[in-house]
Formats: structure tokens, C-alpha cells, sequence
């Protein structure tokens, strides 16, 4: 996982990362993690990963800005995974796989099921002057680190 600056919750925002540069498509940049080789961050693939979780530090990436171009849709100069044109190729359903791999990690995602089994948690509809939930600006700021740790 990639991680970004820690936002509350006692976690970080974070992006997969896989070693498998083959299983990627156009939205993931690849990049040298030293000691490692080349890795893929999934950039269209973000989500928060509790501190507790990261059991392993692996490296620092300077790619905040090419994160950044590749979110506006600007790959030139930048090393991605092939298009896809098969809405059956098997790097969508990978990507699939680890947004929920993510998704399984999030503290906020938790703590909304922990309310949802409760019968006698309010509903939205029921809590007067709470305005839903409206997720954190998830881009790196310029010139921020990013770091590389095992989940």
C-alpha cells in the first residue's frame, strides 16, 4: 500500500500496490521501488488503511506529481499499464479484487456496517442536522513523499 498523510482515524489515505505490472491497466502508474524492482500504484484505487495495519516499511516514492498528471488524464512521460479493451480482460477484475482487498481495511467503512447492524442505530434520515459524509480531498499534496508500506 501507498500511504499519504495521516487524516484521523489513526489511519492514512492509501493507493494498492502490486509487483505484478502485467495485472495493470492505464489508470496505474508504474514505478522503481529500490530493493524491490518495479511496482504499480493504482491510482483510480484510494481508499484509508489504519496505521495498525501497516506492518512493514518498504521504501519512499517521489511521485506525488506524476500521481497528480495521472489523474488529469496525462500520461505522457509516464510509464502505465496497458490500455484495456476487453471488457472481459482479467486486470479489471484484479483491480475488483483490490478495492475490496481495501475497502476490507477502512475504519470509516467499519464503523457505518457496526451502525448498519444495530436495529437501534438511527438512520441517516433520522438524524436531524448531520450532513452525510463527504470523503477528504484524496490526492497527495505537491511535493510530498509518498511511503511504501507492507499490509
Amino acid at each position: 500500500w501507498v500511504s499519504h498523510e495521516p487524516i484521523g482515524f489513526d489511519a492514512v489515505m492509501a493507493h494498492p500496490v502490486t509487483a505484478n505490472i502485467d495485472a495493470v491497466g492505464p489508470d496505474a502508474l508504474i514505478v522503481d521501488l529500490p530493493m524491490i524492482g518495479p511496482v504499480a500504484v493504482f491510482s483510480s484505487i484510494i481508499g484509508l488503511v489504519p496505521k495498525s495495519k501497516l506492518v512493514a516499511h518498504l521504501g519512499d516514492l517521489d511521485i506525488a506529481s506524476d500521481l497528480d498528471r495521472l489523474y488529469k488524464g496525462d500520461r505522457s512521460d509516464l510509464e502505465t499499464g496497458r490500455p484495456i479493451t476487453d471488457p472481459n480482460d482479467e486486470r479489471i477484475e484484479f483491480g475488483m479484487f483490490l478495492a475490496d482487498q481495501l475497502a476490507d481495511l477502512d475504519p470509516i467503512i467499519e464503523n457505518l456496517d457496526e451502525e448498519d447492524d444495530n436495529p437501534l442505530s438511527p438512520k441517516p434520515s433520522e438524524r436531524p442536522n448531520q450532513k452525510p459524509y463527504e470523503p477528504p480531498d484524496r490526492r497527495q499534496a505537491p511535493g510530498r513523499r509518498t511511503e511504501v508500506h507492507l499490509s
